[in-house]
């Protein structure tokens, strides 16, 4: 519960500083496109400020975010594998589903340093996407307030 209250903060104040850049943008004429989305809007701002930080971070964490999908594929595979064994069995079926699954998770136990490897990089990019979610939200603000500062030389809101 707490974590949907926190969610919607979260969305408040995206939309209320969304509002606010936009405001400084049209009261000052800035060469700047308003977008109805704060990462599309941050884009914009990045390349406007002349810097690439935030879009640079963006672009790492898509492919974190990819890799992430890509080396838990075998994992899905597994297991979408296991539900359908189950509920061939459970049908009456028995496709010889059993057999395959058992010769698969031998292997893993005769391999068992290939599922640590697994299990070592899968830890290691999940860190590096949080760390790189992190660094994101730190250019965000910086961003941000590099905007203000910058439009508030003009003339405040």
């Amino acid at each position: 519960m707490l974590g949907s209250s926190k969610n919607a903060g979260a969305a408040v104040d995206e939309a209320q500083i969304l509002k606010e850049l936009h405001q400084r943008i049209e009261q000052q004429s800035l060469p700047v496109a308003v977008r109805d989305e704060m990462e599309a809007q941050l884009v914009d701002l990045d390349s406007y400020m002349g810097t690439s930080a935030l879009t640079g971070l963006q672009a790492r964490t898509n492919r974190a975010n990819i890799w992430g999908g890509v080396m838990a594929s075998p994992f899905l595979i597994y297991m979408l594998f296991l539900v359908f064994n189950r509920f061939t069995d459970k049908l009456g079926l028995h496709l010889g589903g059993t057999a395959l699954l058992n010769r698969f998770n031998a292997f893993l136990l005769d391999s068992w340093w290939l599922l640590v490897l697994w299990l070592v990089v899968m830890g290691g990019l999940f860190l590096y996407y949080y760390g790189l979610k992190r660094k994101t939200e730190q250019a965000r603000k910086m961003l941000i307030d590099a905007f203000y500062a910058r439009t508030s030389s003009f003339g405040g809101v």
